[in-house]
């Protein structure tokens, strides 16, 4: 008998081809990173593509593959570019159990691979250094990371004024000392006004996931040549990193901060030539700067730069302050008041307080012919700088595809807002009916955790009591608080087993129900996260304590959480009320 034939060559696409010439680039350098970047670009594109699109402006005709059809296709072809690649997606994808079932599977076929390639397991950040500005606006975080032959630096940068967000992020194939060095001398004319200091490796972590999360939610995203490509290899290199850092998280600054703020301003020789009085709006104006700062700007109400001032005078302002004339005129006259007492109290430069100035004075006249035409103002105007919504001048010059009213797309509104209540269905038949007053019931929980529940409810019941007495939302707070405990005690009671103390879960089920139904505001109850916390005698953020309970009441990622639980069984009937006229509007617009 003759040998059996030769299994037939699997078949190679042109594209498959294509793409393992570029890869078989990558691998013909002396250490992974081309290679490494060049799978992080691929990846993150599929992972752009699966993301929900907005307003339609994805082009439904691009049919990429998942990241498992894409696995699977490169794994049916066999080839050693392609199992090359294979080795660094699957541990850029974050599934351990098939990277080793692969790595196993691409070593059986004996490809001469370069050594660095058998040894990225050895990839590890070994230094994180932070660098910013005084002013605040953004900063860079620089990544050192050792590889198998060599040093590679990841620099992200993270925006302050958009939301705290990774605005751009690329790879240096040079050693984090040589950049961090190259940096600062490029910032020695700024002595004095920049910073670099080290992180720990768990706070770098800390605060790029939350700079990174947060960019997966905002719209549009930011993009650049190299931003979101690097992302998932960014996100690959926070996984390697030590967990339980401190973030970029700040305590809220709740209303009386900001009264409190505003009676120093106008108390202090920096509001001299401001108008005080009965017929004088300076100080409430004051105030609204103030709150704008700290609620929109990231979190401190005496960050000025000409940053912000552009973002406030231009964008804020028309936007969200619905007042007369005589007020908003006023805004740029007070705003330099403002600016004065903050850099005084901040410590700023003076050429740097000159800087600020002069924005104020750039962006005046703009400003003053933004509020002095027609314009959107809250969800519409968020409408109409999407795209949306035409102006309400009707001025489309120059922009051939600004979509008229007959065109604008609300469904994707529409849908995300049905989903807070639970669907479409849910939405028709909301109504305001208020939630009754109903005890903690926990049939469904099992018997040996129910004191432990008990316990946390109890604790809830005299938050909401000491927090929300003079509130009608109150009763039902307490009930929603009370099913929203119970359903997670019923699908996930393990966590009332484990040591912790019934003050921190309960301050984490109050912070779930309060953010449901949006009661954490200065301007809607007075009562903000940072009042909660310490109403239970705790500091800083119950976000993490809550992740086990998000993920027990069906949150998949609860670091990405919307603030929302689709039932609207949980939402007060104030916040029904509002959801309902909020969805009706919009279905009228469209």
């Amino acid at each position: 008998m003759g040998r059996p034939p030769e299994p037939p060559e699997p078949e190679v696409d042109g594209e498959l081809l294509t793409l393992g010439t570029e890869i078989a680039e990558a691998l013909a350098s002396p250490d992974p990173i081309d290679l490494i970047t060049y799978a992080s670009t691929l990846l993150a594109g599929i992972q752009s593509a699966a993301e929900p699109a907005m307003l339609g402006d994805r082009d439904d005709d691009v049919d990429l593959p998942s990241v498992d059809e894409l696995i699977a296709m490169f794994r049916e072809a066999a080839r050693m570019p392609t199992d090359a690649l294979l080795l660094v997606l699957t541990r850029l994808s974050g599934d351990e159990m098939r990277q080793r079932r692969i790595a196993r599977e691409v070593a059986g076929r004996r490809h001469p691979f370069p050594a660095w390639l058998a040894r990225l397991g050895e990839i590890r950040p070994v230094r994180a250094v932070q660098m910013g500005h005084l002013l605040g606006d953004g900063e860079n975080i620089a990544l050192g990371v050792d590889l198998p032959a060599g040093e590679m630096t990841v620099l992200v940068y993270v925006d302050h004024n958009m939301g705290t967000v990774v605005k751009d992020a690329f790879v240096i194939d040079r050693p984090i000392a040589e950049v961090v060095g190259q940096l600062d001398s490029l910032s020695a004319e700024s002595a004095g006004e920049t910073f670099t200091r080290e992180l720990t490796l768990a706070d770098a972590r800390a605060k790029i996931d939350e700079a990174v999360q947060f960019g997966r939610i905002t719209y549009p995203p930011f993009e650049t040549e190299t931003w979101p490509a690097v992302r998932p290899l960014v996100e690959w290199l926070l996984s390697l990193m030590p967990a339980g850092g401190e973030g970029y998280e700040a305590d809220e600054v709740d209303s009386d901060q900001i009264e409190a703020l505003t009676g120093r301003v106008m108390a202090s020789p920096h509001a001299r030539g401001l108008r005080r009085g009965r017929d004088s709006d300076d100080a409430d104006i004051v105030e609204t700067l103030l709150w704008l700062a700290a609620q929109q700007l990231g979190g401190d109400p005496l960050r000025w730069s000409p940053v912000t001032v552009e973002i406030v005078l231009l964008d804020l302002i028309p936007r969200k302050i619905v007042a007369d004339a005589a007020y908003l005129r006023r805004v740029p006259a007070v705003m330099r008041h403002v600016v004065a007492f903050a850099h005084a109290e901040r410590g700023i430069p003076k050429h740097l307080t000159a800087d600020t100035m002069a924005a104020v004075e750039e962006f005046e006249s703009q400003y003053l012919e933004e509020i002095s035409t027609p314009r959107r103002q809250g969800p519409e105007a968020l409408l109409e700088r999407m795209g949306v919504l035409p102006p309400l001048d009707g001025d489309t010059a120059g922009d051939e595809e600004s979509p008229s009213l007959a065109d604008a797309d609300y469904s994707f509104f529409l849908e995300l807002m049905e989903n807070v209540v639970g669907g479409r269905a849910a939405m028709t038949s909301l109504d305001d009916t208020p939630l009754p007053d109903e005890p903690l019931d926990l049939s469904d929980v099992p018997g040996d955790v129910h004191d432990r529940v008990r316990g946390v409810g109890a604790r809830v019941d005299e938050a909401v009591a000491a927090l929300f007495s003079e509130h009608a939302v109150s009763p039902e707070l307490r009930t929603a608080a009370r099913r929203i405990l119970a359903r997670i005690a019923a699908a996930d009671s393990a966590i009332f087993r484990r040591k912790a103390s019934d003050t921190g879960a309960a301050a984490a089920v109050l912070w779930i129900a309060g953010s449901v139904n949006d009661v954490f505001s200065a301007s809607r109850s007075g009562v903000t996260v940072g009042a909660m916390m310490a109403a239970f005698g705790l500091k800083g953020s119950p976000s993490q304590r809550a992740q086990p309970m998000l993920r027990a009441l069906g949150v998949p990622v609860p670091q990405e959480w919307d603030r929302t639980l689709g039932d609207r069984g949980l939402l007060v009937s104030a916040e029904r009320r509002e959801l309902r006229e909020r969805w009706e509007s919009l279905r009228e617009m469209g």
